[in-house]
C-alpha cells in the first residue's frame, strides 16, 4: 500500500508542477466567464487580465514537495516538516489562483466549463495530494521522524 501512496503522491505533485511549467507559456489562458459565441481570454486584455496565466507558474512550488517525498520515500513516512511543506506549497498555489481571479479569471469555469483539461487535472490533484500525503502519514508503520 505504501509504494502505491508514494507513487500517486508523487504522480500529483509532478502534474501540478508540469502545468506551472506549462500553461503560462502554451495554454490558451483564462476565460472571464460565461460567453455566447467565441470564449474571451483574459490575455487579450491591454491594461489587465494579461499575467493572469502567470499566477499558475506558482504551482512550481509543488516541485518542492515532489523533491522532498522522492528522496525520504526510500527512508520514512511523511513528518511534519513534510507536511508543513505541503501545506504551504497549497498555500502559494491557491493564492495565485485568488490573484488571477480577482482580475479577470473564472478559474473553474476555464478548468472544467470551456474545458482546460490539465489544469482541471491540476485542480483536482491539489486536494487529492493532500489525502495521498494523510494516508502515507496515517498508514506508515515509521514514527521515528514526528
Amino acid at each position: 500500500m505504501r509504494p502505491f501512496l508514494n507513487l500517486a503522491y508523487l504522480a500529483c505533485c509532478g502534474w501540478i508542477t508540469w502545468i506551472g511549467l506549462w500553461w503560462p507559456g502554451r495554454a490558451k489562458g483564462f476565460v472571464p466567464g460565461p460567453a455566447e459565441g467565441e470564449p474571451f481570454y483574459c490575455n487579450q486584455l491591454m491594461s489587465t487580465g494579461g499575467e493572469d496565466d502567470l499566477m499558475v507558474a506558482l504551482f512550481l512550488v509543488f516541485a518542492l514537495p515532489l523533491a522532498v517525498r522522492a528522496i525520504a520515500m526510500l527512508f520514512a513516512g511523511p513528518g511534519r516538516a513534510e507536511l508543513a511543506l505541503w501545506g504551504l506549497a497549497t498555500s502559494l498555489a491557491g493564492f495565485g489562483l485568488f490573484l488571477a481571479s480577482l482580475d479577470c479569471a473564472a478559474v473553474f469555469y476555464t478548468a472544467f466549463t470551456l474545458p482546460a483539461p490539465g489544469l482541471a487535472a491540476a485542480l483536482i490533484a491539489l486536494p487529492l495530494s493532500g489525502v495521498l500525503l494523510w494516508a502515507l502519514r496515517r498508514f506508515t508503520n515509521d514514527r521515528r521522524l514526528r
